[in-house]
Parts: C-alpha cells; sequence; structure tokens
C-alpha cells in the first residue's frame, strides 16, 4: 500500500481540491502491480496540512483500515508526498518511520525537519535543481548531506536521494526513477538500532520497541542498541522497552544497559493486563 500526500497547502479550498483530483491517480501507471494507491484529501487547507498533529492517528487509521482485513501487508506500506505533500513526508516519515517500508519526499521544503528517528527508514528526497522558491533545491541539498553524515556516524540511513540538475518543481516524473529501490524494501519493527527524539509538532513518546514516560526537549536523543535479549540504552531521561517473543528470547533473563551500567535483569512474564494495554498491532 503506497501513500500519496497531494500538494496546495495555504490556498483557497479550491486549489487543494484540484490537487486532490490530480493525485488520485497520480503514480498510477508507475506503481508495481496490485498496489493499493491511498490518496486522501487533507483534512484542512493550511500550509502544514499535512504535518499536524492528528496527522499520525488520520494515516495510521487508514493503514489499519486495510490491514486488519489482510488486504495489504503491514510491512508493505510506502509514504510519499508531492509539494506540499513533500513536505508532510519530511516530517510524517520521523514521526512515524515504525509504519512504513520507505518514504519518499518529492518537491517539498524541510521546514528545519529533525531526522534522526529516520535511521532505519530508507528515505528518498527527489527535488528539482530548478525549483528555487523557497529554497527547496538548496535544502534538499543539506538533508540529504545531513542523512549521509548521519549515516557515517550511526549506520543505517539508507537513502536514494537526488537534487535534478534542470528539473523545475514539476519533475515530470523522473523521481519515479527510485520506485525499483523504493519498493522492493521491507519494514522491519524490531531493528537492532533506534535512534528516537521528540518532534515538535507532537510528542508521541514512542518509536518502535522504545517508549519514553515523559516530555522532553527535542534535541535529546534516545540511543537503543538490541543484542539479543540485552538492550543497552544511551540517554539522560526514563526509557522503558517493551518486548514481545519476536524480539526476544523468553526463556531467557532480558539485560537493560543504561549509559554503560547494567540497571535490570529478569526474566520476562507473559501477563495478560500488559497485553490488554499494549496491543501488539500498534507497533
Amino acid at each position: 500500500m503506497v501513500f500519496g500526500l497531494h500538494g496546495g497547502g495555504g490556498v483557497p479550498k479550491e486549489t487543494n481540491d484540484q490537487q486532490f483530483s490530480n493525485h488520485k491517480n497520480f503514480y498510477g501507471k508507475y506503481l508495481p502491480e496490485g498496489t493499493v494507491w491511498v490518496a486522501p484529501r487533507s483534512v484542512e487547507d493550511k500550509p502544514d496540512m499535512w504535518r499536524k498533529p492528528y496527522m499520525e492517528d488520520f494515516l495510521y487509521g487508514l493503514t489499519q483500515a486495510f490491514t486488519s482485513l489482510n488486504l495489504v501487508d503491514p510491512n508493505k506500506v510506502f509514504l510519499t508526498g508531492y509539494s506540499a505533500g513533500g513536505d508532510g513526508v519530511y516530517h510524517m516519515a520521523p514521526r512515524m518511520a515504525d509504519h512504513y517500508a520507505a518514504a519518499a519526499m518529492m518537491a517539498g521544503h524541510p521546514n528545519n525537519v529533525d531526522l534522526h528517528n529516520i535511521r532505519n527508514l530508507p528515505f528518498s528526497i527527489q527535488v528539482g535543481g530548478k525549483d528555487t522558491p523557497y529554497n527547496r533545491n538548496v535544502l534538499a541539498q543539506k538533508e540529504i548531506d545531513i542523512i549521509d553524515n548521519y549515516r557515517d556516524e550511526y549506520g543505517g540511513f539508507e537513502q536514494n536521494s537526488e537534487v535534478r540538475p534542470n528539473k523545475p518543481h514539476w519533475m515530470d516524473f523522473g523521481e519515479t526513477e527510485i520506485f525499483p529501490w523504493f519498493f522492493q524494501k521491507e519494514r522491519n519493527p524490531y531493528p537492532d538500532f533506534v535512534l528516537f527524539n521528540e518532534h515538535p509538532d507532537r510528542q508521541k513518546h514512542m518509536l518502535y520497541y522504545v517508549k519514553t514516560e515523559q516530555d522532553r526537549n527535542p534535541k535529546q536523543l534516545a540511543e537503543v542498541e538490541k543484542n539479543g535479549n540485552k538492550f543497552h540504552i544511551t540517554g539522560d531521561f526514563p526509557v522503558t522497552i517493551q518486548v514481545n517473543r519476536n524480539m526476544v528470547d523468553f526463556d531467557s533473563p532480558i539485560e537493560i544497559w543504561h549509559n554503560g551500567e547494567q540497571t535490570f535483569k529478569t526474566n520476562p512474564q507473559v501477563r495478560q493486563d500488559v497485553m490488554q494495554k499494549n496491543p501488539s498491532g500498534k507497533t
């Protein structure tokens, strides 16, 4: 399943309606056979329409509608967006990195995004080299370089990005050249290394199996490395690790290490009250 977020933004309703209509079959002939293309109409006609605090629940609810009926594979859900929709991808990808197999940002503006959370999410930035309004072309290259630097520091951060020479805001579907790479990706719900910081638009408190118990400065970064039943946490705030049988051996102790010191060790117990409170489908 592929989400396509349309362009427009802070323009009259009629313009967003037209952009929505265009997007209904935007990448139709470029999609793999059997793809479910989901192109929702933005709820508001605002510049930040695709990054509102409620967008996670909106997109997640649409995903659940398909995955709960076994119509799509939850590990093969993709996020794309063009222009204002690309703005949304820049921000919703790090907020929902644990939901998608890959994300592609087309012709958007980053609006001071922080991309640490996409360490395990294959990502593509596609912008025309002549797309100069709002410095989209310059800022796209800046974000590409930042991702490269993160990869050198942390590993991961797979990307297939390009500022396309001589292309304006409309790239004439040249961005679809990434699709053979893009659609072969598959979500890993339990990566061995997670980077997690809060997004300023919404304090969500959970990414993959890493949960925080309090609001914190978005610049504070939690690093969690998983090695079998051992979890090594780096950070100066409380972190909870949520586990299930798909990611650890319940017949062996689980160890938590924080900033180099072991702080917790126990044999896991299956409890009905925990399962009811934290349904496995949420992650």
